[in-house]
């Protein structure tokens, strides 16, 4: 099983019905194979939409050299 499906295994288990109802007018289970399908692929889209933005903000800080401790501490004593 790959990633993407043990994430989205995971997302069915913690879905709160009632907040799932408000969003999208119909409860979970009661969802057809074919608008079932549909969430199961948007929610992968999603995922690996946020997997690339996630690795090239990673990829950023690393390029740039960030060193957030000295920034914080810096910051940290202007606001005194």
């Amino acid at each position: 099983m790959s990633l993407i499906n043990q994430e989205f295994q995971k997302h069915i288990k913690k879905i709160n019905n009632n907040n799932f109802i408000y969003k999208h007018k119909i409860a979970f289970y009661l969802l057809s194979e074919q608008q079932y399908k549909l969430y199961e692929e948007g929610f992968k889209i999603g995922f690996e939409l946020a997997q690339q933005k996630m690795s090239n903000h990673i990829s950023e800080i690393k390029k740039n050299n960030y060193n957030t401790f000295k920034y914080r501490k810096k910051n940290y004593w202007l606001s005194i």
